[in-house]
């Protein structure tokens, strides 16, 4: 019972600690004189959407933005909208509260999306409600995710889109997760990744994914959508423009030599998938993450709040996974959250982040090999 208690003070205060970083967006930045977080950008496109006398394109226009903006409740240029119409159609309940509540809303709301993504992948593993906390704890002071909220990013919306999906397919619904992993591909290109990899399971995930994202582009405007990732701005004040967070191995091996290595990542991740017939979803979910960012051209610290779910579901099944397998983990946990604390601001991200993706990448290789030892413990509860 003490126990219990204590558990459940530490995770009272981890939340209060998130809830301070809402209220210091919704109150503190009202003031400053910087970029807009990128809420915004939903904020600003939803409200367009939803105009009669602007048409959906002028979403991904700054000159609209610059115009426009400043009648939504928006003081400084919000930040470019690189995603999908059909996402801020999604986005749009936000439009009916002014928009330095909607960021304190969109901030709570994200944590309490993130909260229950990872107890859904603890809920899959069988976790006791005291181990629950204990990991949930843990995973809160997972800095991508910190980091995520200080920029009111959307992944949080993301993560549970994926682990809704993965609890879907557990439930052998598999048109459901491909459902729930296009809707999460219409915020962020990378889940697509998932849908291909998984679809080497099941075929229905991958084509109820495909079908969504396909029918996306039905909604007028929606073509400008990649025009708009390949000009990727930061519009502050002075509208300086910056270069994206280009992956690192991108960086390093240039275009050519990142295609070969992308390809190798891609087929040696489709391969243990389609030998290892045993490999539970939640399994399958995280390797594909590591995967995705590893080939992804552009990454960004945020991003890689994603990889919560695949320590999830470490942290579900640590009774029965080999140490090395455990400490090459934990190493991987530390190694991110040590670069994210340190060099919040690098562009690309560093080695040290990549190099912790790498790890728990090969991790999950060498472990649900066919002929692992360990390969029959992730079978389906």
């Amino acid at each position: 019972m003490v126990r219990k208690t204590i558990v459940s003070v530490l995770l009272i205060l981890f939340i209060s600690f998130h809830i301070c970083i809402a209220v210091r967006f919704a109150v503190v930045s009202y003031n400053v004189t910087i970029s807009e977080p990128d809420v915004s950008a939903f904020y600003y496109a939803a409200n367009v959407v939803l105009d009669p006398n602007i048409p959906n394109a002028a979403a991904y226009n700054s000159d609209t933005m610059y115009q426009v903006s400043p009648g939504y409740g928006i003081s400084l240029p919000p930040m470019p909208f690189v995603y999908s119409i059909a996402s801020a159609y999604l986005m749009s309940p936000l439009t009916l509260i002014p928009y330095n509540v909607a960021k304190l809303v969109w901030s709570n709301l994200s944590l309490l999306m993130y909260i229950t993504a990872v107890t859904i992948v603890l809920y899959i593993g069988g976790t006791t409600s005291i181990k629950r906390m204990i990991y949930l704890a843990l995973l809160l002071v997972w800095l991508p995710f910190v980091y995520s909220q200080f920029w009111l990013q959307s992944n949080a919306l993301l993560i549970l889109l994926i682990a809704l999906a993965t609890l879907s397919a557990v439930k052998k619904r598999p048109a459901i997760a491909g459902i729930f992993i296009g809707i999460a591909s219409l915020f962020k290109i990378f889940p697509l990744a998932l849908a291909v990899l998984l679809g080497l399971r099941n075929w229905r995930i991958f084509i109820a994914c495909a079908v969504l994202f396909s029918a996306s582009f039905l909604i007028p405007g929606s073509t400008e959508w990649f025009s708009a990732i390949q000009k990727i701005h930061i519009y502050g004040i002075s509208k300086i423009n910056i270069n994206p967070p280009t992956n690192f191995w991108l960086n390093q091996l240039g275009p050519i030599l990142f295609v070969v290595f992308a390809a190798m990542i891609s087929g040696m991740t489709a391969l243990v998938i389609f030998l290892n017939k045993a490999a539970d979803y939640p399994a399958l979910v995280s390797l594909a993450i590591p995967s995705a960012f590893l080939i992804s051209p552009l990454v960004d610290y945020h991003h890689l709040t994603m990889l919560a779910l695949s320590y999830s579901y470490i942290l579900s099944r640590a009774e029965n996974l080999p140490r090395w397998f455990l400490a090459a983990s934990a190493i991987s946990f530390l190694f991110v959250n040590a670069a994210v604390l340190y060099y919040p601001f690098v562009n690309p991200v560093s080695l040290v982040v990549m190099s912790g993706v790498l790890l728990i990448w090969v991790s999950f290789c060498i472990l649900l090999l066919p002929k692992s030892n360990y390969a029959v413990l992730m079978k389906n509860k």
